[in-house]
């Protein structure tokens, strides 16, 4: 007896039966695809990091305007002094990077645009100040500030581009819960 290959259906389509027919198949993928993506984005955005844009210029050198950076949500590391955080200024809906100089229990003075952690000149490669002259402290906070004591889960906070912008020494520290990120990183994939 002879084998023969058993044949397969053959089903005859029309065109718009076939059309009809991939288009369930295919776009079921589609949409499974779709919905994981954008779950993942969800989940990603919400509980490990997200991308801002530096707005201005108080962060310059280090952040230029329009430069994106990703910031991590303060839960997921450690803050140490030298960090730039976003963090919300207490009694506004105001939201601004800045660096971490002083940590909570330390004492931080500045003097003739030195900044002084528990009476320990810091080093400061961040700060920048255009006007090299030296202004009392009655006539401006820039250059010199008395000293003060970081409170417990609040962090002193100062902008690198110290000549033209408020920060911690005008609006005071910055609690732990008005945080908002950690920047992780800068200019990923030259964005």
């Amino acid at each position: 007896m002879e084998y023969k290959k058993p044949y397969a259906p053959v089903t005859h389509y029309t065109t718009g039966e076939k059309w009809k027919n991939d288009l369930r198949r295919y776009g079921s993928v589609f949409l499974v695809i779709f919905i994981w993506f954008f779950s993942f984005q969800y989940i990603v955005r919400q509980y490990l990091f997200y991308p801002i844009a530096v707005k201005d210029n108080y962060m310059q050198p280090a952040l230029e305007k329009g430069k994106t950076l990703f910031l991590l949500y303060p839960h997921l590391s450690e803050l140490r002094r030298g960090d730039i955080i976003q963090a919300k200024i207490k009694n506004t809906n105001v939201e601004l990077l800045c660096r971490i100089a002083a940590m909570p229990g330390e004492n931080i003075e500045i003097k003739n645009q030195n900044i002084f952690i528990n009476n320990q000149k810091l080093k400061d490669d961040y700060g920048f100040y255009e006007d090299k002259r030296i202004y009392p402290i009655e006539l401006s906070l820039k250059d010199n500030m008395k000293k003060t004591t970081v409170r417990v889960k609040e962090y002193f906070c100062l902008h690198d581009n110290r000549e033209q912008y408020t920060d911690s020494r005008h609006w005071g520290a910055v609690s732990e819960e008005n945080i908002k990120g950690k920047v992780w990183a800068v200019g990923m994939l030259g964005i």
